[in-house]
């Protein structure tokens, strides 16, 4: 941009040496008539200043209208500039997160196989705890059974005592009433002996 504006300087500038130096050689190579004073034109310096002037005017706005939108397209080059920088962030931060996906992969791995060991093991302690379930309710009967056991050794006992008691008393009474009846026999036998008599 301002090298085609420093051409476009350049360019004037040689036309206006070229024009005096146009200007300057004719007037030393004719030769000076004093009859065509009248078709000389005074105004053409005049015309060629107002010409480069003109063009000059012109340079010097498309200078301003060239800043400006220079200023336009350097914000609009550091919006894109900003917008890319970020893009380039957020690229940066997909490639890192890409990059650690592998890893990942790996982490998630482990834990299955993890979570499968944990779901082996939790499979033994059910079956442990059924078992130990069951055994406890062996154990329940089998106190049980010693509870019924033992109920029926005291009951057992109790009524063997019971028993003995009623048999020592049956024995008792037993004798007594052996005892009565030879009382009665010998009464017999008396009366008898006296009946006899």
């Amino acid at each position: 941009m301002f090298g085609s504006l420093r051409n476009k300087f350049q360019t004037v500038q040689d036309g206006i040496t070229a024009g005096i130096k146009g200007l300057t050689a004719s007037d030393n190579s004719k030769p000076k008539k004093t009859a065509n004073v009248r078709n000389v034109n005074y105004d053409a310096g005049a015309d060629l200043l107002f010409h480069y002037q003109t063009q000059w005017n012109e340079l010097h706005d498309l200078t301003e209208q060239n800043a400006g939108n220079a200023q336009v397209i350097d914000s609009l080059v550091a919006s894109i500039h900003e917008r890319l920088e970020q893009e380039w962030n957020s690229i940066a931060r997909l490639n890192n997160a890409l990059a650690s996906v592998p890893k990942i992969n790996n982490d998630i791995q482990n834990l299955m196989d993890q979570i499968g060991s944990l779901q082996e093991l939790f499979e033994e302690v059910e079956g442990s705890i059924f078992e130990m379930e069951d055994l406890n309710e062996t154990l329940d009967l089998q106190s049980s059974q010693l509870d019924h056991r033992f109920q029926l050794a005291l009951y057992k006992e109790k009524k063997l005592s019971e028993l003995d008691s009623f048999r020592e008393l049956a024995s008792v009474q037993h004798g007594q009433s052996l005892d009565e009846v030879e009382l009665d026999n010998a009464d017999f036998a008396d009366l008898d002996e006296f009946l006899k008599n």
